[in-house]
């Protein structure tokens, strides 16, 4: 049998500490050029979660967006309609992994607005804590066209009309 006498209780005091909230800080993410495809990945929102729970990213929203990086915001000016009008939210998250992708038939102009900016809320499954950031998108402006890249001087006749040809003289 068992001595009784051999036993005894120890206290053992285990602490218990608060999961930690996910974190996301203000960050500028990669240009996107205005010529990109529907769907075109722009970058990720970066965050990080101490106990490396997984992420959930909400309410992605949009707040401003800017010609020249500065000045008044121009989002209720912006319909959508054209490359001269192009859309007010253009991009859209994914709530799993922070992908920042450009909505399908949505039109960018960086003459327009060159610089979008969101916001974007962070948790994790084990957390109420939310935390929110700022997510700036830059516009990157179509590569400008050019004639003569070879360094040759080119002549159009004056009547030209439609699909007329280019030449190399006078």
């Amino acid at each position: 049998g068992d001595d009784d006498n051999s036993f005894t209780t120890l206290s053992i005091r285990i602490p218990i500490e608060d999961n930690a909230g996910a974190i996301v800080n203000d960050q500028t993410l990669d240009a996107i050029n205005e010529n990109s495809s529907n769907g075109a990945v722009v970058d990720s929102v970066e965050a990080s979660d101490v106990e490396l729970d997984a992420i959930t990213f909400s309410n992605f929203t949009l707040k401003s967006a800017y010609v020249n990086g500065v000045g008044t915001n121009v989002t209720s000016s912006l319909g959508g309609t054209s490359l001269y009008d192009p859309h007010a939210n253009p991009f859209q998250l994914n709530a799993s992994n922070g992908q920042i992708t450009r909505k399908p038939g949505v039109f960018l102009n960086a003459d327009v607005a060159d610089r979008y900016e969101y916001e974007v809320t962070v948790n994790d499954n084990f957390n109420s804590d939310n935390d929110t950031g700022s997510i700036t998108i830059p516009i990157d402006d179509d590569t400008a066209s050019s004639i003569g890249s070879d360094g040759g001087t080119y002549y159009i006749q004056e009547g030209a009309e439609t699909d007329d040809n280019l030449t190399t003289n006078s």
